[in-house]
């Protein structure tokens, strides 16, 4: 390996070697090697060669310091070279095994970089990671909440909406929210159209309840004409979910956000997110509407597989006014993707399926049996209780499912006495034995 140093796979040779265990005289020699490597300036796979060697245990503190110097060495030659650094300054403000002089350093050396003009797509990471950071220096921090607070109300439509996003989140955490929010509702009364728009509104609608009553009530104000005048699927995406979270939206205002996001799936059927947020509005939704958005989920969930059913399954799941056939083929759907996959977090699914007051006879047969197959490999997980909670509630259950059940119940309690879901378990055991809705 040392006779082929820019090999472009070395890094994550290294990387891997100082993942493996290794016997105290090899190990010192992976990390000679790996510290000869860090010695000249690279382009890239420094960040994760450092991390890796900061993050081993059983190197000494020496080590974990010269990997450091050579790690800042790099820095500061990036720099000087114009390069994205920010990559690198994440992956060490992330080690927790970083000594606390070189974290200073750190600090110092990534407001440095922050300071130059050229904006970079890790940017806003890097001054998101510092804000966040509970180790850094007051006077460190407050440097970086300026900047923050200039670049956020300038907005650059360079940077990535998730980077902006994080950056908005970290300077309403890093600040009091209502005097953030301040800067933030100007920028969208004196720039609508901003590319950074919907990253701020995002950010304010999901901190809502910290907002001043005025300061609330303009947020949803914003949002309703951004989503009235930008149809793309990213500002539904990002600003429609959060608003539908805002407690207390009047009739009116619910109306106008559903109506928005009805549009946007009509005319973007395969849109899954879309679906899901709408169905779960339990409220929000005309019956005719709650009807056409199932149509589409329904021919979008007969032609996909996978994780992404999901939520589109569990939010379909809740609505009691859908039709008897539309009910039923959610139902099947559901079924038939639980008798394939019995993943820890198909959890939702198998509830809402369980719960569903059109449950037919047969569909419940092929319900419990996917539930005991969940149980038996997720059975010690803490929220298995509210599947054998939706088990107790089923109506005259055999007798064998009955002890099974009983079993399951039991050994549940056992493990997990004291969790705060556990007095559920126990009153749906005693309301259900007494209730006779077993055996």
């Amino acid at each position: 390996m040392p006779s082929r140093p820019d090999w472009r796979y070395t890094p994550a040779l290294l990387k891997h070697l100082l993942a493996m265990d290794h016997a105290p005289t090899r190990l010192a020699q992976v990390t000679r090697v790996a510290l000869g490597w860090l010695t000249h300036y690279r382009v890239g796979g420094v960040g994760a060669v450092i991390r890796a060697l900061l993050q081993r245990e059983d190197v000494d503190d020496t080590v974990r310091e010269e990997a450091a110097s050579r790690g800042f060495a790099w820095l500061r030659s990036g720099m000087r070279a114009g390069t994205d650094v920010g990559p690198t300054v994440i992956v060490l403000l992330e080690c927790d095994r970083l000594p606390e002089s070189a974290r200073i350093e750190l600090f110092r050396l990534a407001l440095e970089w922050l300071g130059e003009p050229r904006r970079h797509p890790s940017t806003g990471r890097v001054l998101r990671g510092i804000l966040v950071d509970e180790r850094c220096p007051a006077e460190l921090k407050r440097r970086a909440g300026d900047l923050a607070r200039s670049w956020v109300t300038r907005g650059f439509a360079e940077w990535e909406a998730s980077s902006h996003s994080q950056l908005v989140q970290a300077l309403l955490v890093h600040d009091d929210t209502q005097d953030a929010a301040l800067p933030l509702l100007n920028q969208l009364a004196s720039q609508p159209g901003s590319p950074s728009s919907p990253a701020v509104l995002q950010r304010l609608l999901l901190h809502h309840d910290q907002l001043s009553p005025d300061q609330a009530r303009a947020t949803v104000a914003h949002a309703l004409v951004w989503l009235r005048d930008h149809q793309d699927p990213e500002s539904l995406a990002t600003v429609l979910s959060p608003l539908l979270r805002v407690p207390g939206l009047t009739a009116r205002q619910l109306r106008k956000a559903v109506e928005h996001g009805f549009v946007h799936l009509l005319a973007h059927p395969h849109d899954h997110e879309a679906m899901a947020m709408l169905l779960s509005q339990l409220n929000g939704l005309t019956t005719a509407q709650a009807r056409a958005v199932a149509d589409v989920s329904l021919h979008w969930l007969a032609s996909h597989r996978g994780k992404a059913q999901r939520p589109v399954l569990a939010s379909f799941l809740t609505r009691h006014d859908l039709s008897a056939e539309q009910t039923r083929a959610g139902i099947d759907i559901a079924l038939d993707r639980l008798t394939a996959d019995t993943a820890s977090k198909d959890r939702a699914v198998l509830s809402g399926v369980l719960r569903n007051p059109a449950l037919e006879a047969d569909q419940r047969s092929r319900a419990v049996d996917c539930a005991q197959r969940w149980l038996h490999r997720h059975g010690g997980l803490p929220k298995a209780c509210l599947i054998l909670e939706d088990l107790l509630a089923l109506p005259s259950l055999p007798s064998g499912e009955r002890t099974l059940l009983l079993r399951l119940a039991g050994d549940w309690l056992d493990r997990h006495a004291e969790h705060p879901l556990a007095e559920r378990l126990r009153v749906a055991l005693k309301s259900c034995t007494a209730g006779g809705r077993i055996g």
